[in-house]
């Protein structure tokens, strides 16, 4: 048997990003045992409303963050994943698709410990995401 996925999503004021994002993500699905952890720290938009109407459709497993930031809401997800691969991605990040297979099979390598995608900004971004973006993709 395959071995399971935990998604774990850190999300703060991801209102503009995050239907795609966990769009893509769900869109992953190939029949493993997989879980989507959303970690909401404290957002003042309205990401929380959004992401309580999402869990009515996808099965999405939302914790409460301390509002401590990012990597806080990381670890939060990380302590709570039932899965031994644990996909950390961002609340603006679209992953494509086959990304999960494609990681869970370079971590059948046991030689291989930790494994991360390649970044392709948004051609159609503003010019700063781009600029920011690029290091990423480097």
């Amino acid at each position: 048997m395959r071995e399971g996925v935990s998604f774990v999503v850190p999300v703060h004021n991801g209102a503009a990003w995050i239907r795609d994002t966990l769009e893509a993500i769900v869109a992953q699905d190939d029949g493993r045992p997989m879980e989507i952890i959303v970690v909401d720290d404290r957002s003042g938009d309205e990401s929380a409303a959004i992401l309580r109407q999402l869990s009515q459709r996808w099965p999405l497993r939302l914790l409460t963050g301390e509002g401590r930031g990012a990597a806080a809401a990381i670890n939060e997800g990380v302590r709570a994943a039932r899965f031994p691969i644990v996909c950390q991605v961002d609340q603006d990040v679209v992953i494509g698709p086959g990304w999960m297979r494609n990681l869970a099979v370079e971590l059948d390598d046991p030689a291989v410990g930790a494994a991360q995608g390649y970044y392709v900004s948004d051609r159609g971004a503003g010019l700063c995401a781009r600029a920011m973006s690029l290091d990423l993709e480097q």
